[in-house]
């Protein structure tokens, strides 16, 4: 092989690489701001901490927060790579009342959705899906 050859093969091989820790990189910021909350996407994270009055005293929540993981069931990691690496992956909740949290409403009835917690909030989902550029970036 040429000398052009072997640096254009180092050169796809750097490439990939960093690719590859970009898309990690992104969803694990991604996650980090759904579950955690992000000063760059205005995500407020999800709700965990002291139920407020009249509700569970002196019992922590958090059942929300901890539900949320990288992949599905059917996927339990990474998307299908193109190379040998990640290219997309799932970050979701199995916890049916996980919309209810993120729209402020009760989806059977509509009614509206009572947080108890003192810390985290509404909007998680959607604040961070705004912003993945610029946690991409």
């Amino acid at each position: 092989m040429s000398a052009f050859s072997d640096q254009m093969r180092a050169f796809v091989v750097k490439l990939e690489a960093n690719t590859q820790a970009v898309i990690i990189n992104t969803v694990a910021a991604v996650q980090d701001s759904i579950v955690n909350g992000s000063p760059i996407t205005g995500s407020p994270g999800q709700p965990v901490g002291q139920y407020g009055p009249g509700y569970h005293p002196g019992e922590v929540g958090g059942t929300l927060k901890a539900s949320w993981g990288v992949g599905t069931a059917e996927n339990p990691g990474f998307g299908s790579p193109r190379w040998d690496g990640p290219t997309k992956a799932t970050i979701a909740t199995n916890l049916v009342y996980a919309p209810d949290n993120e729209y402020g409403i009760r989806g059977a009835d509509g009614a509206p959705y009572s947080q108890r917690s003192s810390i985290g909030g509404r909007g998680s989902v959607r604040m961070t899906r705004n912003g993945i550029q610029a946690l991409a970036d």
